[in-house]
């Protein structure tokens, strides 16, 4: 026999993990979500607790207590609800009153002749001023303005409705005509595209206080 070298017996390989199989991979495990929740509770805290400051500092909503200024009385004819903390309408006259209108003047108050003019927290009655229509289609005055512009005027009609104010409860209601003319303004603003604006007459202060003597005076 000739020289050969002695050979040793392979092993078999041990068996390894098959790829692709579910025991060689697993899914790693993903970061907890509970921080991401308490983040997103404390950012949405923190965000009720900013707007509830800019709804404070900005006054969007009435602090309760007396009307401070007309306008917080403005809302029986702007809304259509009733300031629960104006002065009730009851005991003898007289009954302080706000008219809010249309024109220079947004508002009007009385306490009745001779009487100086009532704060905003003993007005008792609130009267809202509202355009019906013209009494006529043609106009009552006109305004000419270089370049030839004009405003013409308008004789027209108003009702009134008078509530009391801590309830809005329904007092009654009066018209008003507005027919008188008045000097034409110095000046006006026009858009270059109309040369004619037109415009209504608004009830004279006066006529707002014949029409509110009766409920100002009134029980």
């Amino acid at each position: 026999m000739g020289n050969s070298r002695p050979r040793r017996a392979a092993r078999p390989a041990e068996p390894g993990p098959v790829r692709g199989s579910h025991h060689e991979r697993r899914a790693a495990p993903g970061p907890s979500r509970a921080p991401w929740v308490v983040l997103a509770l404390l950012l949405l805290v923190l965000a009720g607790a900013i707007g509830a400051l800019l709804v404070r500092v900005l006054g969007l909503f009435e602090e309760p207590g007396p009307p401070r200024s007309l306008r917080d009385l403005a809302v029986v004819c702007r809304e259509g609800r009733a300031h629960e903390q104006a002065a009730p309408y009851r005991g003898g006259a007289p009954h302080p009153a706000v008219v809010f209108g249309e024109g220079p003047s947004s508002w009007l108050t009385t306490a009745g002749e001779g009487r100086g003019e009532p704060a905003p927290e003993e007005i008792q009655v609130v009267a809202c001023s509202s355009r019906v229509g013209r009494l006529s289609e043609e106009p009552a005055m006109a305004c000419p303005y270089l370049s030839g512009h004009a405003v013409h005027y308008f004789a027209a009609r108003y009702r009134v409705e008078v509530y009391e104010a801590r309830t809005r409860r329904r007092l009654g209601d009066f018209t008003l005509d507005a027919t008188q003319p008045h000097p034409c303004p110095v000046s006006e603003v026009f858009a270059e595209d109309e040369p004619l604006t037109e415009r209504e007459f608004h009830p004279e202060d006066e006529a707002y206080l014949a029409g509110l003597a009766p409920f100002v005076a009134g029980r």
